[in-house]
């Protein structure tokens, strides 16, 4: 509105918005007199900004290391914020051990007002991010956004496919909370696969988190019965109302699995289990795999499974089957498996709490 204001005032006082008598013109002298007037506003409006800037209160611009992350803060009092990259830093050593170095160059902007702080990361990023807090924020509170923004930041993976997979760029911190959920996506999902990991079939999850290579994932993943779910599903939308695939819908329900798969053909096949629950996969292999793991995975190849076993440092059904007993247990379920399975869980739970020990994520 200022720059509005002062921009009017400009033109006023250089006569462009004076009234003027009205006399025929042709269409080019039309023409010239608009491009005179959108010049004229434009070096108006330029001034009106320099003007506007020139009125703005100046604050404080410092520069801050966290480890090899650049922090950039502009405020009045950057204290607080000075207090929280102190408390950021073990914080993220804690997290990510030798892996800190991956955060090499990435640089955080935080933005310190009167009644609020905000950290963001700068708009190159695939997506803008940005969290904004009250001046009341405890550091130490403040400290753990400052992580979260970070590890937003940090890249996982170099393999496209892996991303895919796992259909988010970055992995930030997961609460228990995301570990009930996730458990709770396992345990309400209609799929035979879901059904067979819940029961703890390791190749029954494999098929549910879509670790299974396979040109066909339709076909791979998803039994006739859930290709059917799927029809009925993803045809809720007004695309089943479509002449040309209406009869293929109605085929499909009535139990003709050919037309189920052709109805599917030109959809996106994702894996019976959500994201969601897909990334505590992730974190828990990060977790098992103690210091180094972020760097194995990042310089990891391979199928999903070998790259996850390669940060975990363990094979791929003992991880499965921990992992799987941790969403269990998450929810406060007793987990069941046959006496095989129990023998490796302990000696697994043993080696698991030795690595540990040894991990600085947990001193």
């Amino acid at each position: 509105m200022r720059r509005l204001a002062l921009g009017t005032l400009v033109l006023t006082a250089a006569g462009v918005l004076v009234p003027r008598t009205v006399q025929a013109q042709t269409v080019e002298e039309l023409r010239a007199r608009v491009a005179q007037l959108e010049q004229q506003w434009n070096e108006a409006d330029e001034l009106a900004r320099r003007v506007e800037a020139a009125l703005l209160p100046k604050s404080h611009v410092d520069t801050m290391a966290i480890g090899p992350i650049v922090l950039v803060a502009q405020g009045d009092d950057l204290t607080l914020i000075r207090d929280a990259a102190d408390g950021a830093l073990p914080l993220l050593s804690d997290h990510l051990g030798s892996d800190i170095d991956l955060l090499q160059g990435v640089e955080i902007y935080a933005l310190a007002r009167e009644d609020m702080i905000g950290f963001g990361l700068p708009s190159s990023t695939d997506e803008f991010r940005s969290i904004t807090l009250t001046r009341e924020t405890e550091a130490a509170d403040l400290a753990d956004r400052l992580v979260r923004v970070a590890l937003e930041a940090l890249d996982l993976t170099q393999d496209r496919a892996f991303r895919d997979w796992l259909t988010v760029r970055t992995l930030t911190l997961l609460s228990a909370v995301d570990f009930v959920r996730a458990y709770e996506s396992l345990a309400t999902s209609p799929f035979d696969a879901s059904s067979k990991c819940l029961l703890g079939e390791l190749e029954g999850c494999r098929l549910a988190l879509g670790l299974t290579e396979t040109s066909e994932p339709l076909l791979t993943w998803y039994s006739e019965a859930d290709r059917r779910t799927l029809v009925e599903n993803s045809a809720r939308s007004s695309e089943r109302f479509f002449p040309n695939r209406a009869t293929m819908y109605d085929r499909c329900v009535e139990g003709d699995s050919e037309s189920c798969s052709t109805f599917m053909k030109d959809q996106s096949i994702q894996p019976p289990l959500p994201p969601n629950v897909r990334v505590t996969l992730v974190q828990h292999a990060l977790v098992v795999g103690g210091d180094g793991a972020y760097g194995r995975l990042y310089r990891a190849r391979g199928t999903m499974e070998e790259q996850l076993t390669a940060a975990a440092g363990v094979p791929g059904d003992s991880l499965i089957a921990s992992w799987r007993a941790a969403l269990v247990d998450s929810a406060g379920h007793p987990t069941s498996v046959s006496w095989p399975l129990g023998l490796a869980a302990v000696f697994w739970a043993m080696a698991f709490s030795a690595m540990a020990l040894r991990s600085t994520r947990w001193r």
